[in-house]
């Protein structure tokens, strides 16, 4: 009996260290897909960067981080749609998607400097090119976009203040460019399915 009692704690200690063992092997392997997704994220991202950089050439890019030591005299316009702008924004965007409303702003604003985002550049890039074709000097795409701008976890703000939900633009453009904690927060409601994937 006393052998049986022996017997039996043994295996229990060895299944409780087999469990506290497996335990550890899937919280190390859900650590390591969340840092690989955001690794991921991040490369799909520059190399969207620099696909931007080569169909824009003439436009001026510029990164968050030079954005932040860009003159005092500069004004950040995002161009995305009313709904976009309404879930989140840069702290101190003006909205603008209409071209002939960037191009007056563009006009009365002539003496500052004009930095435009998107989601993820693309549109920015376009109105960058817009205003450059128009003779306007000081502007330029602001690299990354907003979806850069909340994976690297920087401020956001909506009508009601502060916030952490990123308008995916789709469901495809989100789930590739937005990091998964950022993905966490978005709320499927805010997603326009009617958006193609590749006119971001």
């Amino acid at each position: 009996m006393l052998k049986d009692l022996r017997h039996r704690l043994v295996v229990r200690k060895c299944a409780s260290e087999i469990h506290w063992r497996l335990a550890f092997i899937l919280l190390t392997l859900i650590i390591t897909s969340v840092v690989w997704a955001a690794d991921e994220t991040s490369n799909r991202l520059m190399s969207l960067k620099l696909e931007l950089r080569k169909d824009f050439p003439e436009i001026k890019h510029i990164s968050i981080a030079d954005f932040f030591v860009a003159p005092d005299n500069t004004v950040l316009v995002d161009v995305r749609t009313e709904e976009e702008f309404r879930i989140s924004r840069v702290p101190g965007a003006i909205h603008i998607d209409d071209p002939d409303k960037l191009l007056a702003f563009a006009t009365e604003h002539a003496n500052e400097s004009i930095v435009l985002y998107c989601s993820v550049g693309v549109r920015s890039s376009e109105a960058t090119r817009l205003l450059q074709d128009h003779g306007f000097k000081n502007v330029a795409n602001l690299e990354g976009s907003i979806f850069e701008w909340a994976n690297e976890g920087r401020p956001l703000v909506n009508n009601q203040g502060a916030t952490n939900v990123v308008h995916p633009y789709n469901i495809w453009w989100g789930w590739r460019y937005l990091s998964p904690e950022v993905r966490k927060s978005v709320d499927a409601s805010h997603i326009d399915g009617d958006a193609e994937k590749d006119s971001e």
